[in-house]
């Protein structure tokens, strides 16, 4: 009987696959630009994408980007990398973004002429789009702000001379529109 022979042995170390994660605004504005994205730092490759809605203005080949949202609704941006030990995740980390609309502003009931020592009535502003959550501050457009006035409506009083109105509507981090109107 011809005896065993053993066999080398050779091990094999399996390393994990990386998991990236991305962390920026999830809720940022229509047309926003800055909006930072960052996923782990220290790879020797970087793949990121935005498919729809938004452009990237800054970087690619690093572990951060940044973006302009152009389009407002459900967007996303994705990254993948090679880790320090040559592998690359399966599927790239897709992180959900929620563009919200552009912020509009209207004011009724416009522009309206009145006869002298008249009242134009109530104004009422409106939002639109932004957060859905609006501010509003009127302004005389000869004397500066109308204090205290930081309700939707407004009603002048009785005017003796030409003179114009506008409320600044703000819209969270969405910004400010001036609706104008003029009496």
């Amino acid at each position: 009987m011809e005896p065993l022979q053993r066999q080398s042995e050779k091990t094999i170390v399996v390393k994990d696959l990386p998991v990236p994660a991305i962390s920026g605004p999830a809720t940022p504005c229509f047309n926003s630009s800055g909006n930072v994205y960052t996923t782990d730092a220290g790879m020797p490759s970087y793949t990121w994408s935005v498919p729809t809605g938004g452009t990237i203005t800054s970087s690619t080949t690093g572990n951060m980007i940044i973006v302009t949202w152009n389009t407002a609704g459900p967007q996303t941006v994705s990254v993948n990398y090679t880790n320090t030990n040559n592998c690359t995740a399966a599927t790239a980390k897709v992180y959900d973004v929620t563009v919200y609309p552009d912020l509009t502003a209207g004011i009724s009931p416009g522009n309206s002429s009145i006869c002298y020592n008249t009242s134009p009535g109530t104004f009422t502003a409106t939002g639109g789009g932004g957060t859905g959550s609006y501010t509003y501050q009127w302004y005389n457009t000869i004397s500066g702000i109308i204090s205290g006035v930081t309700d939707p409506t407004y009603s002048p009083g009785n005017i003796t001379s030409t003179t114009g109105y506008y409320c600044a509507i703000t819209s969270g981090s969405c910004g400010t529109v001036n609706t104008p109107t003029t009496t």
